[in-house]
């Protein structure tokens, strides 16, 4: 019995001893896990935190490549928009050069036409009741009785029409007279050999219905 008695109490023994050995480990092993969640957690709040970084540095970069864009077009608006009135600027200026110097020109060539017919009316003694005597010249040559017409486009440097110019010849006999009608933008003028005339001057010696089209 006493065997027995001793045998018994050394497998109790065994027993909780090896009850003991598994509580340690369960309690070793959940306190593993909880160490890995809460590592996994805070790992997961790091990589967070660093997606939101990342996600904030792209917008502000974005953001700022945006505004430096816009400056950018902006510049570019304002250079382009001085360089066309520039360009504006320097074509009426020269438009208003050519236009004194076909002034200029055609008073010149008006006086020496009046010269002209003043010595023509000197030495002709007209009868009452007929018109005065029109000097020869080369139109009356190089052109035929009756109207004429020519019309000329005029082109900006960008190739934009900037005027529409109809130039007619009038020939009677020998002598011949130059109209011209400008048209712009700006309105319409008229002129007879280079002087300025009125619409219905233009009208009224052009348009006779006596006068042969030759257009």
């Amino acid at each position: 019995n006493l065997e027995k008695n001793l045998t018994s109490n050394d497998v109790l023994k065994e027993k909780q001893a090896a009850n003991s050995a598994g509580t340690t480990y369960s309690v070793e092993k959940t306190y593993t896990a909880r160490d890995q969640i809460a590592e996994i957690q805070e790992k997961e709040r790091l990589e967070t935190e660093l997606m939101l970084q990342n996600s904030n540095e792209e917008i502000a970069n974005t953001n700022e490549l945006i505004t430096a864009t816009k400056d950018k077009e902006l510049q570019n608006t304002d250079v382009q928009l001085l360089r066309q009135q520039a360009a504006r600027d320097a074509l009426l200026e020269n438009e208003k050069l050519i236009a004194e110097e076909n002034k200029k020109a055609a008073e010149a060539k008006r006086q020496a036409q009046l010269g002209n017919q003043e010595t023509l009316n000197k030495n002709v003694t007209a009868s009452p009741g007929t018109t005065k005597a029109k000097l020869k010249n080369s139109l009356g040559e190089d052109y035929p009785q009756g109207v004429s017409q020519e019309v000329f486009k005029l082109n900006d440097e960008n190739g934009l029409m900037k005027s529409i110019i109809t130039r007619r010849i009038v020939v009677d006999g020998d002598h011949g007279d130059v109209y011209v009608r400008t048209q712009t933008n700006f309105g319409t003028t008229y002129s007879k050999n280079g002087a300025p005339i009125t619409q219905y001057q233009w009208n009224k010696e052009t348009q006779d219905a006596s006068l042969v089209r030759n257009y």
